[in-house]
């Protein structure tokens, strides 16, 4: 190896000198509290004094809280807000005795042209692998600290601690949360830390002084450095190569961006395309990061090559032109626009903003949009429903296509996820709630892809089956609307059923106060004003959309957390009783009145949020062979869990004035029997008469049944755990393990529709076991007919729970 002493200290100059012009660029693209924020985080991590507004109380046993960054120089400005605050509080001076802190980082779109003045800003807060957890606990309490303090001055900022083997060390994979990636990547992670990474204080990294030509033998290499005492080991941080990134982290960190691309969805389209791009290329990937070293090894001043986002578009570019993929091509400039564009707005005028401003217009000439693109474009935060669903398909089948070529490279080469398996649960449920379909589920579009504008005027169509018409309900934005504006006009979604109609415009928010409703349909009853009564009720059931989702809840079965009842929106039974003069009524039973015995219950619709926040809306309607209230027990059956006992909220709402306290006594009466049912299954039936006729419904590990008479009651299988009957869920995978002695397995297998199989006495590996299943629903998953069909499903893994002794309870499997 050429250890040349002459290279090193010319590449250390040029990589501080790239810092320095980093730091510059950053400060110049804030606002003047995030500038305060950005100068003082450094000081308030060196120092833990009681004048310093992030001092913390050391532990009671004593153990002192770790701060002090190691060789810390103040700025001058930094210097006077630290003798500012002893004048002021009456300290002779603030010293700092400790330097538990190696090295202070900010990484990510801070300095790069994907800054703005709001940008948030990822601290890596840098310390040694012996930290013990205590110490690390009592750290994050003070970045806590740190981060309410920027919080409170309007800024945004994340603070990691990295302990200096975070990516040598496998045992230091973190949990997987709504910032943190844990397991899910670990080089690639590295390798955006290296190409972005801005240095503020403590140790230098080592890795920018390897020329590439060593990147394979990094630590030999790095060794020699510090043994020819070319450089002083105390004085450089070594976080490792990014020369070798094992195959198996390719999946990992696809899963990872595209559950970043729920919130983010421009921000982690990008990402995961730069992952094909790096997939393509693999065995011999070439890393930004390292294109990036390279740029800077080689100049002595600033060029855009060095910016981590300019780099990371021409990479794409240069993929998406050989494949010669023109739609992704446009959302990669789609992505790039949006980053590029919304901090230039904002940023005051300098030499920097000048330059960036000069990229832009270049890149724009070069992509030649025309002025109503551009326009079109700018409006993003008023797009109305149409043009969120041309986007969001467009970004779902871009970052489809990268996990789909990550998930093959994977299995072309026969990988063993490096993923933990809690972390690929987590992501993969969150994946499935956010991408996948299933009967009945209401599409929530990301609103961070443009804010849906509400329609000035909406109206619902029922059609029946024929050449051209589905048989259910079309949307259009349009005001009262005749079969010649129905046929020209197209039209916003078409819906089975008018409950999913009016639910998925309600909860996009199409559909607001000051829009008019309209319906055309035989219908007489449906009618504007019936349905916006229906959407405020919807709003007094579900007076917030979106809800927190945490980690745990995802890790456990999906439970109905809220549920709504609307009965006779659309058909009134006991109004056309009325009218038709039957004087036989006796209404003490509504589901079986009058001398032709009819049900009052004509229609009902049932909206369900649960603890994953899905929404599912059925509906059911009375016919000549069938009854909508035992289509509705059954259907309540499949959604809930016997004794599930997690209903935050049962609201009932009922249209139609005729007979209306007999129709709300009587459906009340029914959906407290319904619950009761559910909750104490082993004395839970009851008996009902519709129509004239005797049901029985009671509950069964599949849900409720209805049995005519006096036929036999479904019983529950006798040898399976009580917690595996009281747990399946229908519209998932499920696996429940119970140790029968130690190393044996009896497995009980509940498929979509809570169908159980019984595999006993399984005695192999059930980290394998469990790998292998995940590859084989992956490979179903992963299936070109899943296109074709109404509800896709690429998400939907399997679920793991591991039963106790007595079979009285499960708890998520837990596997090393």
């Amino acid at each position: 190896m050429d250890f040349d002493y002459s290279r090193t200290k010319i590449y250390e100059q040029r990589y501080l000198e790239n810092n320095r012009a980093r730091i510059a660029r950053a400060l110049s693209m804030m606002n003047p509290e995030a500038q305060e924020i950005f100068n003082l985080v450094p000081v308030f991590l060196h120092y833990n004094h009681l004048a310093v507004p992030s001092y913390v109380e050391d532990s009671p046993d004593g153990a002192e809280v770790p701060h002090g960054i190691r060789n810390f120089e103040l700025t001058p400005e930094q210097q006077a807000y630290i003798s500012s605050l002893s004048g002021s509080a009456g300290y002779y001076s603030i010293i700092s005795r400790d330097e538990s802190i190696l090295a202070l980082y900010c990484m990510g779109s801070t300095s790069s042209i994907g800054q703005g003045p709001k940008s948030d800003i990822d601290y890596w807060v840098c310390v040694s692998r012996h930290m013990s957890a205590e110490k690390i606990a009592l750290l994050e309490k003070k970045c806590e600290v740190i981060r309410q303090k920027a919080e409170d001055r309007g800024v945004e900022i994340n603070l990691f601690i990295v302990k200096e083997d975070q990516f040598t060390n496998p045992q230091n994979d973190q949990r997987t949360d709504e910032e943190s990636c844990g397991s899910a990547q670990k080089l690639f992670l590295l390798d955006e830390f290296y190409r972005s990474s801005i240095y503020l204080g403590g140790q230098k990294l080592v890795w920018m002084l390897v020329p590439r030509e060593y990147e394979k033998n990094y630590s030999q290499y790095v060794e020699g450095l510090f043994r020819k005492k070319i450089i002083k080991r105390e004085e450089w941080l070594d976080l490792g190569s990014v020369g070798k990134i094992p195959v198996d982290e390719y999946y990992g960190s696809a899963l990872w961006l595209l559950y970043k691309g729920i919130d983010y969805p421009f921000k982690a389209a990008l990402k995961i395309m730069l992952m094909e791009v790096y997939s393509a290329e693999y065995p011999d990937t070439e890393l930004l990061s390292i294109l990036i070293r390279d740029t800077i090894q080689k100049n002595d001043r600033y060029v855009p090559e060095m910016d981590s986002y300019y780099c990371c578009y021409l990479k794409i570019a240069k993929y998406l032109e050989q494949q010669q993929d023109p739609q992704r091509e446009y959302l990669l400039k789609l992505c790039f626009y949006f980053k590029i564009s919304a901090g230039m707005k904002a940023m005051a005028d300098s030499d920097i903003r000048a330059e960036r401003k000069k990229l832009f217009y270049r890149l724009l000439k070069d992509w030649n949009w025309s002025d109503r693109e551009l326009s079109f474009i700018d409006e993003r935060f008023r797009w109305h429903i149409n043009e969120v669903r041309r986007v969001y398909g467009i970004l779902f089948d871009s970052m489809m296509q990268s996990y789909k070529a990550l998930l093959n490279l994977g299995i072309r080469n026969n990988i063993k996820d490096s993923i933990r398996f809690r972390d690929i649960r987590v992501l993969s449920r969150k994946l499935y709630t956010a991408f996948d379909t299933s009967p009945g589920k209401i599409k929530i579009y990301n609103l961070n892809i443009g804010q849906i504008a509400a329609e000035s005027s909406i109206t619902f169509v029922e059609a029946g089956a024929s050449g051209v018409c589905r048989n259910g309900w079309y949307v259009y934005a349009q005001s009262r609307m005749d079969r010649v504006m129905i046929s020209q006009k197209k039209p916003l979604a078409f819906f089975p059923d008018l409950g999913s109609a009016i639910v998925e415009c309600w909860v996009n928010g199409m559909i607001s106060e000051k829009t008019s409703i309209s319906v055309h349909t035989r219908n007489p009853i449906l009618t504007g004003p019936r349905i916006r009564e229906f959407t405020n009720d919807l709003s007094r059931s579900f007076p917030e959309i979106s809800g927190k989702i945490t980690n745990e809840d995802l890790l456990n079965p999906e439970m109905v957390r809220d549920v709504a009842v609307f009965v006779n929106l659309e058909r009134d039974p006991a109004g056309e009783l009325l009218k038709n003069g039957d004087e036989n009524i006796n209404a003490t039973n509504i589901f079986s009145v009058g001398s032709k015995r009819i049900s009052l219950i004509g229609s009902v619709i049932m909206v369900l949020r649960t603890s994953w926040n899905q929404f599912f809306v059925n509906s059911y309607s009375e016919t000549d062979t069938n009854h909508c209230i035992t289509d509705f027990v059954k259907d309540v059956g499949r959604f809930f869990h016997r004794k599930e006992h997690s209903l935050r909220s049962l609201v009932f709402f009922q249209y139609g004035k005729a007979l209306e306290v007999y129709i709300r006594a009587g459906m009340l009466d029914v959906l407290e029997k319904i619950r009761s049912c559910i909750n104490n299954p082993q004395k839970g039936f009851f008996k009902i008469n519709i129509s004239g006729n005797d049901y029985v419904i009671s509950c069964n590990y599949q849900g409720l049944s209805v049995t005519l008479g006096d036929n036999e009651i479904p019983q529950d299988p006798q040898d399976v755990p009580e917690a595996v009957l009281n747990s399946a869920t229908t519209g998932l995978h499920q696996f429940f393990f119970q140790e029968v002695v130690p190393g044996v397995w009896d497995i009980f297998n509940s498929d979509t529709e809570r169908r159980i199989k019984v595999y006993r006495r399984f005695t192999g590996n059930i980290r394998e076991l469990v790998l292998d299943i995940n590859r084989h629903y992956a490979k179903l998953l992963d299936n070109e007919s899943n296109r074709y069909v109404r509800c896709r499903q690429y998400f939907n893994l399997p679920q793991y729970y591991r039963v106790s002794g007595d079979g009285l309870s499960i708890v998520p499997l837990a596997v090393p």
